[in-house]
């Protein structure tokens, strides 16, 4: 299974006039050591309800430089909270046999000490 150590990332908010309501929302995870890691760079597409976007394929590996996956909207604040709040955090996936169509994907932390987190004010 591939896997690349996050660095950094970026969030993009779009507003398409098409749908005045609502922003898109993408981020792109870039990988620790893009000299040496599977892939470079990972986008995140978040789709809202009722988009088909991501019922046909988790995602596509394009090659070596980035990849993307689909992610459902109302998953975006648990992964934009995990990459503010935790170091180091990761980024595996599975593709289907010898193709470049994800399977499923984690984004991840290493072993975490107990009681790191807010203070019980009870």
């Amino acid at each position: 299974m591939p896997l690349i150590e996050v660095e950094s990332y970026f969030l993009a908010l779009v507003r398409d006039p098409s749908n005045p309501g609502e922003y898109e929302k993408k981020i792109t995870l870039a990988a620790r050591d893009p000299a040496t890691a599977p892939v470079k760079s990972v986008f995140m597409e978040f789709y809202p309800p009722g988009d088909h976007t991501g019922e046909g394929t988790v995602g596509y590996q394009a090659g070596s430089d980035w990849m993307r996956v689909y992610v459902p909207v109302a998953d975006f604040d648990a992964y934009w909270r995990l990459l503010q709040t935790e170091r180091p955090v990761f980024f595996s996936w599975r593709l289907n046999g010898g193709t470049t169509s994800v399977v499923t994907f984690w984004v991840s932390t290493r072993a975490e000490p107990t009681g790191e987190g807010p203070r019980d004010a009870t």
